[in-house]
């Protein structure tokens, strides 16, 4: 179930993620008992999706910038920070399983559902 994120105009980038996150968690919990996805298994998949539609794009023009990557729909967010990205993201989908790279390096974090 998605549904929107409330937030008051003047919230800062930390509330907004806060609130985004609590949304997150809240949205997940009506879906009933989470998929079976191991932590491997969500980096794999982020990292193909990356490798395949996005890194040829956004490392010679966004390095040093955040990507989060939606393994669902594979869309990605970028952001200055990892937070940016990933507010982009929950407005896009509460739902989603997602993995953070910054730019030219490793993934930074992942918030997926797993059993």
């Amino acid at each position: 179930m998605e549904s929107a994120i409330s937030l008051r105009e003047d919230a800062t980038l930390d509330e907004a993620l806060e609130a985004a996150l609590s949304a997150h968690n809240a949205a997940v919990a009506e879906l009933g008992p989470p998929i079976s996805t191991t932590y491997e298994e969500v980096m794999e998949r982020a990292e193909r999706i990356y490798n395949a539609r996005y890194k040829a794009k956004f490392e010679p023009a966004c390095l040093g910038q955040f990507v989060a990557i939606d393994i669902d729909s594979e869309q990605a967010h970028l952001g200055d920070t990892a937070q940016e990205a990933l507010l982009k993201l929950l407005r896009a989908s509460l739902t989603a399983s997602f993995f953070v790279f910054k730019v030219g390096s490793e993934a930074v974090f992942d918030y997926t559902p797993v059993a």
